[in-house]
């Protein structure tokens, strides 16, 4: 046999082989839990950084109305509030109708001036909340509480109080021309004292038109004379089944019609 022999070079490359194989087996060969507790580690970190820190509470949402009563405003019309009901009908009338909210009981206006709705608007009348409130005459209202010619009003769940000190001649709504009033339900009106004619509701013309939802009332209205609490002028009238209580006036103290119109539904007798 023939004896192999190494160069010195060759005898150098077998040695740093040897060792490069042994550091490698003393790698593998190691702490097997080392890997585990190191990724513990890092995941209970990374739990720390996205843990948050709690958040401060956030202050209550300001009541807007409440602060709006607390400085003596009694109506809402969209995000806007007024001091009388007048100021808030006007601003729905001016911008194409719409809500007016009652906040609480609400003076008629600042001045006397009577509240008129045209432009064949649409606007509904009501109050924030189950319980109605009043829109209430002033000693200064001695005209009538709401005017409409041309548009259509609802109200609903509120109380015209017409109850005044003043000599009124003058109903608590006049309907006239293209005018439409719905008393829907929770509507009243109240305390309605005129010298002649409607104490109520006076509908004047063909195309004027009062609609008398169930659950509506007109009560405690007074009108001297040979006159009634709803009185049409050739109107167009529709009863569906409000209430008639401790009205004053002619024979029939709750309607009168003083020229022929239309009527629907249920008979308006005298009670």
């Amino acid at each position: 046999m023939i004896a192999t022999k190494f160069s010195p070079m060759r005898k150098a490359c077998a040695f740093a082989c040897a060792a490069l194989v042994a550091v490698a087996l003393v790698g593998c060969s190691g702490d097997p839990t080392a890997s585990d507790d190191q990724a513990e580690a890092v995941g209970g970190d990374a739990a720390q950084t996205t843990q948050q820190e709690p958040q401060a509470d956030k202050p209550a949402k300001q009541d807007k109305d409440a602060d709006a009563l607390e400085q003596g405003m009694t109506c809402k019309y969209i995000s806007s509030y007024f001091k009388t009901f007048g100021e808030a009908l006007e601003q729905a009338n001016q911008n194409g109708g719409g809500t007016v909210t009652l906040l609480s009981d609400a003076p008629l206006s600042a001045d006397g001036s009577v509240p008129k709705v045209g432009f064949r608007t649409t606007i509904t009348v009501k109050s924030d909340g189950d319980t109605p409130f009043s829109i209430v005459r002033g000693d200064a209202d001695t005209g009538p509480m709401l005017q409409i010619t041309d548009g259509f009003v609802t109200l609903k769940n509120v109380v015209l109080d017409g109850t005044s000190a003043a000599a009124l001649e003058s109903p608590l709504v006049l309907v006239s021309d293209l005018g439409r009033l719905t008393l829907d339900e929770g509507a009243v009106l109240t305390g309605g004292n005129a010298a002649s004619g409607a104490s109520a509701v006076y509908v004047v013309g063909a195309s004027a038109y009062l609609t008398l939802e169930a659950g509506s009332e007109v009560s405690q209205c007074i009108a001297a004379g040979d006159a009634a609490a709803i009185v049409s002028e050739g109107g167009m009238i529709a009863n569906n089944g409000a209430t008639f209580s401790g009205n004053a006036g002619g024979a029939n103290p709750n309607f009168l019609e003083t020229a022929d119109g239309t009527f629907e539904g249920t008979e308006i007798a005298a009670s």
